[in-house]
C-alpha cells in the first residue's frame, strides 16, 4: 500500500510503482523522461 505522503512522488511502470524520494539527488524531471513514468 502507498501512504498519503508517498503518492506525491509515485510513479506508475505499468506493472509495478516506483517511490522516489523526496529530495532526490538527481534531475527528476531528466529521470521522469528516461523512464517514461506517469505521475500517479
Amino acid at each position: 500500500m502507498i501512504t498519503s505522503s508517498d503518492s506525491f512522488t509515485t510513479y506508475d511502470l505499468g506493472k509495478y510503482y516506483v517511490i522516489l524520494p523526496q529530495v532526490p539527488n538527481f534531475k527528476l524531471d531528466e529521470y521522469i523522461k528516461y523512464a517514461h513514468l506517469h505521475l500517479m
